[in-house]
This record gives C-alpha cells, sequence and structure tokens, in this order.
C-alpha cells in the first residue's frame, strides 16, 4: 500500500506531464492488480476514482456482483444531488462476489490500456 500511496504523491507532482502520468497510472493498476487480495475493497476502488475511474459496484438480489463504469447519468453538479443512473450489464460481468467482480474489473481496464 505504501508503494501505491507512493506513486500516487509522484503522479500528483508530474499532472502536468501526460507520458508521466501516463506510465504512473499503468504501474498503479499493476500493482493493485498483484496486491488486491490483500487491500481492503475501499482502499482499490477509492485508488480506482484517483485514476479517474467509475467504478460501480451492482448487486442483482441473486448473490452476483458487478462493477461497471460504462453508464448513462444525467448532468449533475459537484455537490450530491438526486440522479438518475441506468446500467447495462453483461451476462460475463456479474460474479460471486465483491473481490471478484473487482479483480475482473480491474484486469479490463488493464487489457484495454
Amino acid at each position: 500500500m505504501q508503494e501505491i500511496d507512493k506513486l500516487f504523491d509522484l503522479r500528483e507532482k508530474s499532472i502536468e506531464d501526460d507520458l508521466i502520468v501516463e506510465d504512473l497510472t499503468q504501474k498503479i493498476l499493476q500493482l493493485l492488480q498483484k496486491h488486491q487480495p490483500n487491500l481492503h475493497v475501499d482502499y482499490v476502488i477509492e485508488s480506482l476514482t484517483k485514476l479517474g475511474f467509475a467504478p460501480n459496484i451492482l448487486y442483482d438480489d441473486n448473490g452476483h456482483f458487478a462493477i461497471v463504469e460504462s453508464y448513462l447519468q444525467s448532468l449533475s453538479n459537484k455537490s450530491p444531488e438526486n440522479q438518475y443512473l441506468a446500467f447495462q450489464i453483461q451476462k460475463d460481468d456479474w460474479k460471486n462476489s465483491i473481490r471478484t467482480a473487482l479483480t475482473s474489473y480491474i484486469f479490463d481496464i488493464l487489457k484495454g490500456s
């Protein structure tokens, strides 16, 4: 966790250099993927949001979880307000635990990079 936090600090200091930020983002994602089983789920999700991702945890009432980013949202302000969100979940996105869904979500991010 300390290694990840140090990379976040370095990323923040280098925010003007896109190449450095992208490199540090990839390193952080790889460390999150590697150490994710030993990190608190909230730490991993909050780390992803710091990188600009918007993970949404969904539950289907049948014991399955999905973490997705694509959704339709009404335009929002910076302050919390009532919002309408609509998600389309693919069958393969449903997992038996939040941890498994998170592992899949990070894998998909790295695969798309």
